[in-house]
């Protein structure tokens, strides 16, 4: 984008600065949301870079995006805001949103066809009118004695239950008899 020919180049400079700082500012915005920033904040952090008062930064920063076109000026209740976008402007979006949600939801393109809606909106629960049975395992049964009462009405044995092992203490084995060795004298080196 070219800036406005009275901008001087001091100003321009200032200008890109500013524009680099809120494009990096708004880095993950879409590309043509507006980004936002008030003067006070832009002055302070300039003053802070320049070493000069605030209020001198403030009015040199207001030249000069008053001049770049990559900028707008508004006022919010007497704070003055500047408001840019990575193209480098502000885009308007147009008012009739065409992919919504709401219209997505409420008018799909090919809508189901439902003969009856109570089978797709119910506000009450089915009742649970067959009672399926369970199985319990044999371990159960046995635990509660229900087995061995099922197995002689069955005229059948009930299944026996595993041995428990019985424990038994190892016999002690005989160690073999070891010769007492009698140490020899070391003879000296000569």
């Amino acid at each position: 984008m070219t800036v406005a020919p009275s901008t001087s180049a001091s100003g321009q400079s200032l200008a890109d600065e500013v524009w680099q700082l809120m494009t990096a500012q708004g880095a993950l915005f879409a590309i043509n949301a507006p980004i936002r920033q008030s003067i006070e904040n832009l002055a302070a952090y300039f003053a802070g870079v320049q070493k000069r008062p605030a209020d001198a930064v403030a009015a040199d920063i207001t030249a000069a995006l008053s001049a770049d076109p990559r900028f707008t000026r508004e006022d919010r209740n007497g704070t003055v805001i500047f408001m840019t976008s990575r193209l480098g402007g502000e885009i308007a979006s147009p008012e009739v949103d065409t992919h919504s949600f709401k219209q997505r939801l409420h008018d799909p393109e090919k809508p189901l066809p439902i003969d009856d809606i109570s089978v797709v909106v119910s506000t009450s629960r089915p009742a649970i009118t067959t009672v399926e049975p369970v199985f319990i395992s044999d371990y159960w049964q046995i635990q509660a004695g229900l087995a061995i009462a099922a197995a002689e009405a069955a005229d059948v044995a009930p299944p026996e239950a595993a041995p428990v092992p019985v424990e038994t203490t190892p016999s002690p084995v005989p160690m073999p008899e070891v010769e007492s060795v009698t140490p020899m004298a070391e003879e000296p080196v000569v």
